[in-house]
């Protein structure tokens, strides 16, 4: 699916083999078309490769991109490559440390890969332990804990730069663990959404839960048996956490509101079910702002406001709009390239009792016996 990427000047959709890139004016306070970068496969045998995944620095110079098994490095004022490394692996997810020195790659074979960047990029070290493929990543404030999870349910807190030390695991999810965050209003504690319908606050320094918001009870998808979180993408507001849920295949987008901290507890509050008239393709926070990349030619950007909680009107998008409607049809087209993992994630349920039920009656049947 396509997907949006924002830092606080730039804008970025990515689509199958290239990225829009979007500059905001600072006066106007609106958004202006900057660039089509096209990414280029390093192999000539290269075919149906698509990007993957991509990330802005916490510093904003720079913009990594996960395409062809190489992570392709620009800086964000031409838009250049800087640096091509190899990634040996598909990537499920790329994250910058905070202080924009070294970048993450986790792998679909279960593997995370760090590189380093001074005049080249150049991988330093490999944590190796996850069973099954990685699907996120995340790097606490300090740069002393790795925190990764995977498709087996489990998320593990790993000691940086000794990766050989797992510190702890944060368990209870039931199905696949599909996104991690930081609360906003306390970094002490983790945030992970999973398919199982559940979003779970943890102490990530001890392993314990200490919270759980569970989306399955009222959820409105009919085509959704399984409401999986696919996205969670969070905010502060006024010292209170504002957070978007993006569940898979569904219209609505649930707002979360949650007050409080590591030591006095948490409350967690449904603001409101952001009801889209499609599925969107993405969401960000921009400012305070919800915004919801749309599959829509003539309203392609809904926002809502965190502040006033309510939707509002997106005239400083309007450059944005006018481009993809422009050029709908080939987003469109590169959003048909890109495969939909999501179902792959879902434990298999395999019914073997049935065949077994056949065969034994077939075999009571040959010697004359019955059941």
């Amino acid at each position: 699916m396509v997907k949006l990427y924002g830092g606080s000047k730039h804008l970025v959709i990515a689509l199958s083999e290239e990225f829009i890139v979007f500059t905001i004016i600072e006066e106007e306070r609106n958004w202006k078309f900057h660039q089509l970068v096209k990414c280029k496969a390093q192999s000539q045998d290269s075919i149906n490769v698509v990007i993957e995944c991509c990330t802005f620095s916490p510093c904003e110079k720079y913009f990594a991109v996960s395409f062809d098994k190489n992570i392709l490095v620009y800086n964000t004022v031409d838009w250049n490559i800087l640096f091509i490394a190899p990634g040996e692996r598909r990537a499920s997810c790329l994250k910058f440390f905070p202080k924009s020195n070294i970048l993450l790659l986790a792998n679909k074979s279960g593997s995370a890969l760090f590189y380093s960047f001074d005049d080249k990029l150049e991988k330093i070290g490999t944590s190796v332990g996850h069973n099954s493929m990685l699907i996120d990543a995340l790097i606490t404030h300090d740069e002393k804990y790795v925190i990764t999870c995977d498709r087996d349910e489990k998320i593990r807190i790993t000691n940086y730069p000794n990766v050989y030390n797992i510190e702890r695991f944060c368990l209870g999810h039931t199905e696949f663990v599909s996104c991690l965050g930081l609360l906003p209003g306390d970094k002490n504690i983790l945030i992970s959404c999973s398919g199982d319908g559940t979003i779970r606050f943890w102490d990530y320094m001890s392993g314990i839960q200490i919270a759980e918001h569970d989306c399955k009870s009222n959820s409105n998808s009919e085509e959704n048996k399984k409401p999986a979180i696919i996205k969670i993408v969070q905010c502060l507001v006024n010292s209170v956490s504002i957070l978007a849920v993006f569940e898979y295949k569904s219209k609505n987008v649930r707002i979360l509101e949650v007050s409080g901290n590591l030591s006095t507890g948490l409350s967690i509050k449904v603001v409101t079910i952001l009801q889209l008239p499609s599925i969107p393709w993405d969401i960000i926070f921009f400012c305070q702002q919800l915004v919801c990349l749309m599959p829509e030619k003539d309203r392609s950007v809904i926002v809502w406001s965190s502040v006033t909680k309510s939707v509002q009107d997106s005239s400083c998008f309007h450059s944005i709009e006018n481009y993809i409607s422009k050029h709908f049809h080939l987003i469109l087209s590169a959003n048909n390239k890109l495969s939909d993992e999501i179902p792959l994630l879902f434990k298999r349920e395999i019914d073997n009792l049935q065949e077994y039920e056949q065969r034994k009656k077939a075999r009571l049947l040959r010697t004359g016996k019955t059941c």
